[in-house]
């Protein structure tokens, strides 16, 4: 006996599971970096997940992009900073 075409599909909605992408350890890693204060390599390695994650392969957007705006504002601390240290009535 075989199973009618309507109840298959019905019995198959319930049971596949389609499988999401898995997290992507570059966004991870570079909001981390981003955190510590190592601004451009955690920048860099977030842009590198941003690309990987609008291919679809992986998950994760928000904290790319979090690592992407906090390593570049930190790069701008940083780019201040250094400034002052160098010159200090440059930025004045």
């Amino acid at each position: 006996m075989t199973t009618p075409p309507s109840r298959a599909r019905y019995i198959a909605q319930f049971t596949h599971h389609p499988r999401t992408p898995p997290l992507s350890i570059l966004a991870v890693v570079g909001l981390t970096l981003s955190l510590l204060g190592i601004s451009p390599i955690g920048a860099l390695l977030s842009g590198f997940a941003v690309v990987d994650i609008r291919d679809g392969r992986r998950t994760g957007r928000p904290a790319a992009l979090v690592g992407l705006y906090g390593g570049i504002a930190g790069c701008l601390v940083w780019a201040y900073a250094v400034a002052q240290v160098v010159n200090p009535g440059m930025l004045r």
